[in-house]
């Protein structure tokens, strides 16, 4: 299940798939030997060249675009915690919004974004996302004009 996980949902944060396959399994709590195979199964899925890690995301083989996925509204709605979202998927993002936009201030591109996510602006939620801004920045995807964030 973890490759068809993986190929549908990735880039996707090891632990949050783990939650996710424990969830569709009905383990709660997970048993010892279930978190035993999916670490193994992990390491045997790279080293076969089934999906790749990332530092702790597992992304597809061979992706070449970012999907931003958001939780829709309803019942079976499952907001991904911040921290579960790579920071290409941020990035992209904050792209897109700056593409809807003729300019935004900082304050408001970091508030959009946490919206488009369903996440509380938690200090913790806004470092992450200044972080990723600053990475765009630096990389000049985004630029600056006064207090005003555009699109390069």
């Amino acid at each position: 299940m973890l490759p068809k996980l993986v190929r549908i949902e990735g880039p996707i944060h090891q632990e949050y798939a783990f939650k996710r396959l424990n969830k569709a399994m009905n383990l709660s709590p997970a048993p010892a030997s279930f978190h035993k195979a999916y670490w193994t199964t992990i390491e045997e899925m790279t080293q076969k060249g089934r999906f790749e890690r990332r530092g702790d995301f597992l992304w597809p083989k061979g992706i070449t675009t970012i999907k931003v996925r958001v939780a829709l509204n309803g019942a079976e709605a499952e907001v991904r915690p911040i921290e579960y979202i790579s920071s290409e998927e941020i990035g992209t993002t904050m792209l897109h919004v700056l593409t809807h936009s003729i300019g935004i201030s900082q304050g408001s591109l970091i508030q959009e974004t946490a919206n488009f996510f369903r996440a509380r602006l938690t200090p913790k939620t806004k470092q992450m996302l200044e972080t990723e801004l600053s990475m765009l920045l630096s990389s000049n995807k985004i630029t600056r004009a006064g207090e005003i964030l555009s699109i390069t």
